[in-house]
């Protein structure tokens, strides 16, 4: 049987990537809920980056936007613009949820 490290799977990316990344709303509710299901069976859910094949730092603040931060080479994963669109929405006390339903 051949073992791999996790981290070895990660394949290297077929173009530079960008300094910074954007990262969808439902992008992230998966992600999230993958990282609860997970949890259920003793394993984690933690991003790496595709480059330096480091564990992300997590963000926790929404002042910047940013989610996660590679510590070696300072690549960023921010919020996309709907996502802020959608905050700014609530923060001015639109209701998104209603304003999206009524589209269907």
């Amino acid at each position: 049987m051949t073992e791999t490290k996790g981290v070895d799977t990660i394949g290297l990316p077929r173009t530079t990537p960008p300094e910074v990344v954007g990262v969808s709303h439902d992008a992230m509710r998966i992600a999230n809920g993958l990282r609860s299901i997970w949890s259920n069976f003793h394993l984690a859910f933690i991003p790496y980056c595709f480059i330096c094949k480091v564990p992300l730092v997590w963000h926790t603040s929404d002042k910047d936007n940013i989610l996660f931060r590679c510590p070696k080479c300072g690549m960023k994963w921010l919020k996309d613009t709907e996502w802020i669109g959608r905050d700014k929405e609530k923060k001015d006390g639109k209701d998104v949820c209603c304003r999206l339903s009524s589209k269907r």
